[in-house]
């Protein structure tokens, strides 16, 4: 996003969101975001009703979509490593180009049907994986963590 004036303005109401609901009221977020990104996407896909074909090319169409805003989200950091002029990291802006990613991943995930809970689940599952994996060795090169929290 460019208009960082409107950027502020969403930013603020969204604080103020928060400060009104609680966050006893998100408990059902994913939900929430599933079912808002599926009213908002219905209106140029037509989720259920596609053919195999259908779904190859969204996908095409959407993975493209988070390509570019991957990269939007690397013109927002310093990420070349050889540049030695650096500029201010806008945290805010960073975000919100991730919830444009989001976006366009929930609107990938409808594509192929995927329920909240099944992407709950799966996610849990994966995640599950991922630590056996860890545990018997196959997760970090030098098997430390290795964050960089400079």
């Amino acid at each position: 996003m460019s208009d960082r004036k409107s950027m502020v303005k969403v930013e603020a109401a969204r604080r103020k969101m928060m400060a009104y609901w609680g966050p006893w009221h998100f408990t059902n977020m994913l939900n929430e975001m599933v079912d808002s990104q599926k009213q908002f996407a219905t209106k140029f896909i037509a989720f259920g009703k596609l053919t195999l074909k259908g779904k190859e090319r969204w996908t095409k169409e959407l993975v493209v979509c988070m390509l570019d805003e991957l990269s939007e989200v690397l013109g927002q950091i310093n990420w070349k490593h050889h540049k030695k002029t650096r500029q201010r990291v806008d945290e805010t802006e960073v975000r919100y180009e991730l919830i444009d990613l989001l976006c366009f991943l929930l609107n990938l995930m409808l594509v192929w049907q995927m329920t909240p809970e099944d992407i709950f689940s799966m996610h849990k599952a994966k995640v599950l994986e991922n630590y056996r994996r860890q545990k018997k060795g196959g997760g970090y090169r030098d098997g430390k963590e290795n964050h960089d929290n400079k």
